[in-house]
């Protein structure tokens, strides 16, 4: 099929989000249309969100693509989606965000999130364990789709004498950073950089930790690029986190949060601890103490990890074919 008859949305700025909605795009030869308006002020919502939908739809109504896909990071833009579908009679395919139905910032429109899921064509996930939320989709076909490989071949290192781990943080509500700053204590040998613009103010802050603001895309990935390793933390069930990807793609040993959807994805890969700092503590002490082992362990389990992505975009080409044929 020729898939410039594909169009992805997205209300996410393109410095902000992760790499996988221009990943997933190039590899289905199909443009990003981005529209975020990005403003956290709840006040700005009600005139925000119709200005999204609107702008969204008039370009829609231009483009008029047969398959939309959309990443699905809030409700509302899969509400737009749904609109275009039902005036077109379009295909319409959600790549699924976990967000809108473990944050609290959309705990109250979760109602809005089924109603969209519902009436979708198909459901990307991005692991399997989230299916348990949306068990009242019993009729809905979903497919897997993890994060896509990244190449840094052209990003240099960044380079400091003093060893140092790095937690890719988005300021989100789900990271327990006050623990794991809690736990740089121990560590005089290290550094530890927090990425990411954080609003809160965190006290007793020890001089090995260093929080970087915002970063552009070659200053983030050469800070990761450079570490001894890479620790990625939630609070959330149901998620796989994008630090836990990059780390992968880097080959470098990993620390996560000891939860069902990253144990079942990572295995034994990686190293695992609880949200509390002497259980992040022992993590650290571990992947020293075992760091060419980690090191190895992370590179064979990238071999087979872009060989099963490979085949879940051959599945989903194959399914957008069909679309096609059926259209």
């Amino acid at each position: 099929m020729s898939y410039q008859k594909i169009l992805f949305i997205s209300w996410t700025p393109d410095t902000k989000g992760s790499q996988r909605t221009k990943i997933l795009s190039s590899y289905l030869n199909s443009d990003i249309f981005r529209f975020p308006l990005f403003t956290r002020n709840i006040l700005l919502s009600p005139i925000k969100f119709p200005i999204q939908i609107i702008i969204t739809l008039i370009y829609l109504f231009k483009k008029k693509p047969e398959i939309l896909l959309v990443e699905f990071t809030q409700p509302f833009i899969g509400l737009t989606s749904i609109l275009y579908k039902k005036i077109f009679k379009k295909i319409t395919i959600i790549d699924f965000h976990s967000g809108p139905l473990v944050s609290k910032q959309w705990k109250n429109l979760q109602s809005l999130t089924y109603f969209v899921l519902k009436r979708s064509d198909l459901i990307i996930i991005h692991e399997k364990t989230i299916i348990k939320k949306l068990k009242f989709l019993k009729d809905k076909k979903f497919i897997i789709i993890h994060d896509p490989p990244l190449n840094f071949k052209d990003i240099p290192v960044f380079y400091k004498e003093k060893e140092y781990l790095v937690f890719p943080s988005s300021g989100g509500e789900d990271e327990p950073l006050e623990e794991l700053i809690e736990s740089a204590k121990f560590f005089h040998e290290l550094d530890f950089y927090i990425t990411g613009k954080h609003k809160k103010k965190f006290l007793n802050v020890p001089q090995n930790v260093k929080f970087t603001g915002l970063l552009s895309f070659k200053e983030f990935y050469s800070l990761l690029k450079g570490s001894k390793g890479i620790i990625a933390l939630t609070k959330w069930e149901n998620t796989l986190l994008s630090a836990g990807f990059e780390a992968l793609n880097l080959e470098k040993p990993l620390i996560v949060s000891n939860k069902r959807a990253l144990r079942e994805f990572f295995k034994e890969n990686v190293i695992y601890v609880n949200n509390n700092p002497d259980s992040i503590k022992k993590g650290i002490e571990k992947l020293l103490e075992n760091y060419d082992y980690y090191t190895q362990k992370i590179k064979n389990f990238k071999k087979d990890y872009i060989k099963r992505f490979e085949g879940e975009i051959e599945n989903l080409k194959k399914i957008l074919s069909s679309f096609n044929k059926t259209s």
